[in-house]
């Protein structure tokens, strides 16, 4: 996985266009991933404005926020992993590039777990809402807040909730 995100962002450097991604497989997941793959290389394209980034991803999140809202989540969650031993910079720059399309995507996760979906076989329920919640620490609005307030009794990921409700109200006073 982190080869082929290595490569596509390598790709960007040299194509003008995305190449074909994960041929092998079909199916929403794998949709879901090919539209992350495009959105990490138009990210990662040099020379494009903010404004022609924002252009070529639309289509892209338009599908994932909608169609394939619950196969959106996991590829966040398996970004990490991919980065293995290096700093999971290709979520950060997803996140800081299209932060509402984000927080759709996130809110989804914490409205519905029960309906998402994942491209690999043993994927990390347990761990998928913590790992949500932290990203809404960098992406969420006030909009956030009603749904991680759900979680603040929950087994697994109340004190995940409860440090991201207190991220996410420090992050929102700073920028008022």
């Amino acid at each position: 996985m982190g080869c082929h995100l290595l490569g596509i962002e390598g790709c960007a450097t040299r194509l003008a266009a995305p190449p074909p991604l994960l041929a092998d497989h079909a199916g929403k997941d794998a949709d879901a991933w090919r539209c992350y793959g495009q959105i990490l290389f138009w990210l990662s394209r040099p020379g494009l404005s903010g404004e022609e980034r924002t252009l070529r991803c639309a289509p892209l999140w338009d599908g994932l926020t909608t169609r394939l809202l619950d196969t959106a989540v996991d590829p966040f969650h398996q970004f990490p992993y991919a980065a293995q031993f290096a700093q999971d910079i290709r979520t950060s720059r997803i996140v800081d590039a299209f932060p509402s399309q984000t927080r759709t995507v996130l809110h989804h996760a914490l409205t519905s777990p029960e309906r998402l979906t994942s491209l690999f076989s043993l994927p990390l329920r347990q761990e998928r809402g913590t790992f949500v919640m932290r990203l809404l620490a960098r992406s969420g609005d006030h909009s956030s807040l009603p749904l991680l307030r759900t979680y603040l009794n929950h087994p697994l990921h109340s004190a995940a909730a409860a440090d991201t409700i207190r991220d996410l109200n420090n992050r929102i006073a700073e920028n008022r």
